[in-house]
């Protein structure tokens, strides 16, 4: 078996790329392994449970490398009284939560039916996009969300 060292990425279906910092490996019958944390095109979810009115503006998630929000669903034990809303923005190394930009097309209405997920699509601009070390966080749009509980956010990302 050969071994290369190099990162691995995919920039289509099709197709695998090798860049220094993963690994492939390719065996004499002609399977081959790939070692690589972040592969570019490939999915995965990040979820903030447990979330009550007190968690917002609290960052959930840290980017380890570039990567982008594809869509996020939400989903609360307790609907509030008022029309408040919550929105996820990305806020990069410094910046205060509540000045970041806003990911989300649309946001979430926290008085809509408990226990129902509502799923909201990202914006399609470059803002979608985050730096290794850019961090995810809630805040609300409008209101206070004093009656938010049981909470739930899962955002689907996607390696860049």
């Amino acid at each position: 078996m050969s071994t290369y060292v190099g990162k691995v990425v995919r920039p289509d279906p099709d197709n695998l790329e090798v860049k220094s910092g993963g690994k492939i490996s390719v065996e004499a019958a002609g399977g081959f392994e790939i070692a690589s944390d972040f592969v570019k095109g490939e999915r995965f979810h990040v979820t903030f449970p447990n979330i009550a009115a007190a968690d917002v503006a609290k960052a959930f998630f840290v980017a380890p490398a570039p990567c982008k929000i594809i869509s996020a669903y939400e989903i609360h034990g307790t609907a509030c009284d008022a029309a408040d809303t919550l929105q996820i923005e990305k806020c990069t190394s410094g910046e205060d939560a509540g000045a970041g930009d806003e990911l989300l097309a649309a946001v979430f209405t926290l008085n809509s039916t408990a226990n129902t997920p509502v799923s909201k699509a990202a914006v399609t601009t470059a803002a979608a996009s985050l730096a290794a070390g850019d961090a995810l966080l809630l805040k609300y749009k409008s209101g206070d969300g004093t009656d938010y509980a049981e909470g739930c956010i899962t955002c689907t990302m996607e390696w860049l």
